[in-house]
């Protein structure tokens, strides 16, 4: 039995959060960089996570100063970790710009994340069935990439579900882009990294904190990913908000 509180439950105890923030004055100057510096920390660690790599924070610090650590720059962990901070660094840019989440953002997103790491062809879509396919979904044939990414917009085709998106609370629209994104699969690998990066883009547009999963979250996530949109949206939304809470703390 899911014992998780409702998306729409959790929805409204975010914004409760976020409005009390708001209240205390948030943040400004060096406080801002260092919470957002531990954010994006975190992030990967939690994203790393997703993909069944574990790092520490210590070693995302290593890498990112280039001083010696587990990692010796040339890893492909090493490489991920220097992508991310690329790719993160991108979302905060296109988030104060306004930039609209679309197929384009979506190839930017994986060059980002790719462009250093061997045997990858960033921003390149799948010619065949993705390395990272997750237990229990279906994903479309390559041929069909092209096109759904095309008709990727802003208004959110290709994510409408049984209930409308625009009636969704943001978390949910979120967490159904995330869901709809891991079920294409647009390319070979990272498919899963480049969904979670791409509905905190969303959240973070939408005045939430982003998608901050942890290792021990993959389990359920991609249990999740195979169930409802309801469940998902549970999920991805409890996460949310654990984040948040953990943001505060720091």
């Amino acid at each position: 039995m899911n014992l998780l509180p409702s998306p729409h439950h959790l929805g409204q105890r975010l914004d409760l959060l976020l409005a009390e923030r708001i209240l205390e004055g948030g943040t400004r100057g060096a406080e801002l960089f260092k919470m957002r510096e531990r954010r994006d920390e975190l992030w990967m660690v939690g994203l790393l996570g997703l993909r069944g790599i574990h790092v520490t924070l210590e070693d995302v610090q290593a890498c990112l100063e280039q001083r010696p650590g587990r990692f010796l720059l040339q890893q492909p962990e090493a490489r991920l970790i220097l992508g991310l901070r690329i790719a993160i660094d991108e979302i905060d840019e296109a988030v104060e710009l306004g930039s609209s989440l679309d197929g384009e953002r979506l190839r930017d997103i994986h060059i980002a994340l790719t462009e250093n790491l061997e045997g990858q062809d960033p921003g390149t879509f799948r010619t065949g069935s993705p390395w990272d396919t997750v237990p229990g979904l279906v994903h479309p044939g390559p041929a069909l990439v092209p096109v759904l990414m095309k008709r990727f917009s802003r208004h959110f085709d290709l994510v409408l579900g049984d209930e409308p998106f625009e009636e969704l609370h943001p978390v949910d629209q979120a967490a159904r882009i995330f869901g709809r994104l891991a079920l294409i699969a647009p390319f070979r690998d990272f498919n899963l990294i480049v969904a979670s990066l791409a509905a905190s883009q969303y959240l973070l547009a939408n005045g939430y904190p982003p998608f901050l999963p942890k290792a021990t979250d993959r389990e359920e996530v991609e249990l999740d990913l195979g169930g409802s949109d309801m469940e998902l949206a549970r999920r991805f939304a409890s996460i949310v908000f654990r984040s948040l809470v953990t943001m505060r703390a720091v």
